[in-house]
């Protein structure tokens, strides 16, 4: 790698083997470094991305990047781009006095508000189609003696069945890298 003029900190993707980076990058793993050994990285991240307390507080963490995507922090966005929910983000090694609005925070993963359609339901062998549910009564239309409307099934003894499907995450398309951060200079 050829020299660079990067400010320490600066993280950057990595597409081979983290064993051909030069000394100066590290994998953003979490891995706890010696204040003392880095002390400029440690100038940059401080406790955001763990804590400073206790039997080692003579160390401090890298980010842990693996697994995770990354998102520009909102500080304060609030346009329709924000991150609605950034109340609910946590820090991974708890304790840090840096706000959860602020680069070292993680989020843990969600699925937005959404409808399903319930399909066609069997009540009483009639087929119909729920239109709502409410309390313990569903209302559901069909062809029933003409008149389109069945209601007042007890919730409990007519279930509305919707399948489910898919895996353990929601997630766009993706492909493997490291993140790689510099810390220190030559």
């Amino acid at each position: 790698m050829p020299a660079d003029n990067l400010p320490i900190g600066t993280i950057l993707i990595w597409p081979g083997d983290p064993g051909d980076l030069p000394s100066t990058w590290k994998v953003c793993n979490g891995k706890q470094l010696k204040k003392t050994d880095y002390p400029e990285l440690y100038g940059t991240l401080g406790t955001r991305w763990d804590n400073d307390l206790g039997y080692q507080a003579d160390f401090f963490s890298i980010p842990d990047l693996r697994g995770v995507f990354l998102r520009g922090v909102n500080d304060d966005r609030n346009d329709g781009f924000q991150d609605k929910n950034v109340s609910q983000r946590l820090r991974l090694k708890g304790n840090s006095t840096i706000s959860m609005d602020d680069a070292g925070s993680y989020q843990k993963d969600a699925i937005g508000k959404h409808n399903h359609e319930i399909v066609n339901q069997n009540f009483g062998g009639q087929t119909a189609r729920p239109l709502a549910v409410s309390g313990n009564i569903s209302t559901a239309d069909g062809d029933l003696d003409g008149s389109g409307d069945v209601t007042g099934y007890d919730k409990n003894s007519v279930p509305l069945i919707i399948d489910n499907f898919g895996i353990e995450e929601t997630r766009p398309i993706n492909a493997y890298v490291y993140y790689i951060i510099k810390v220190k200079n030559l």
